[in-house]
């Protein structure tokens, strides 16, 4: 866990969430949590220092409840102008929301913030047929560790969706934490292939409800050893109970 990480209480075990300069996936069919999961790491990994962008095509209300009365905005203009909120929402209409517009934007965070956790929670909206579009490939690939000459920056870019044959394959390989969700089997199928031969156990014991798998790509972690993926799932349940309290 890097000194940028934090621990993300569940009902299991104590979950790493990301650090800026690592990237991750989020997947799972419509309904599985993922977005819960979204805004639970985000939450954690952001803290009070960084800013988050959420790239939201589909309207999740959940992004609302994120800490500090997130900004929702509807027009590029408004991300552009918008360096006081910590988290910012960002809901394309019709007229902004073509895969060119949304990368377009990505690639002005890319050169415009620094220190940045972004969340695209649909990558079918951003890369058709899979194919990386030249400002999330930046992000992707240029934005664990940029040096402007003066200062260094990372981000932290999240690729979700609700299925893994809509992310690039780049979204995998340079990622290095992944939260898998319930998914049909030729799909979980297709995860196995990323996570590899000790990933056994999710199609023998597949997520249900809420739960997810975690998985740590060994090639990015500190002792290079391999884990087999464990068994998540966020106690909401306590949560509400709070909440009423």
């Amino acid at each position: 866990m890097t000194t940028t990480e934090k621990s993300i209480g569940v009902r299991r075990h104590s979950l790493p969430a990301p650090g800026l300069g690592e990237h991750a996936v989020v997947t799972g069919q419509n309904g599985s949590g993922k977005t819960e999961t979204a805004c639970q790491i985000l939450s954690a990994g952001v803290g009070n220092t960084y800013q988050a962008i959420i790239i939201d095509t589909k309207g999740e209300e959940r992004f609302e409840s994120l800490p500090g009365e997130p900004a929702i905005h509807t027009k590029p203009r408004g991300i552009r102008a918008d360096g006081e909120h910590q988290f910012i929402v960002y809901r394309p209409g019709l007229e902004d929301n073509s895969p060119a517009q949304i990368d377009t934007l990505l690639l002005e965070v890319f050169n415009q913030r620094r220190n940045v956790y972004l969340y695209i929670d649909e990558m079918y909206q951003v890369c058709p047929n899979a194919k990386p579009t030249p400002g999330y490939g930046y992000c992707l690939m240029q934005g664990r560790r940029r040096w402007d000459g003066k200062t260094a920056s990372r981000m932290c870019i999240f690729s979700g969706s609700q299925r893994p044959v809509w992310i690039p394959r780049h979204g995998f390989t340079e990622a290095k934490h992944f939260y898998i969700h319930s998914l049909s089997e030729g799909d979980m199928d297709v995860m196995c292939g990323y996570v590899g031969r000790k990933s056994d156990i999710m199609m023998e014991a597949p997520p249900e409800g809420h739960e997810f798998y975690y998985y740590e790509n060994t090639a990015q972690s500190r002792d290079g050893k391999r884990y087999p993926p464990q068994k998540f799932e966020f106690d909401l349940e306590r949560k509400q109970e709070a909440k009423v309290a």
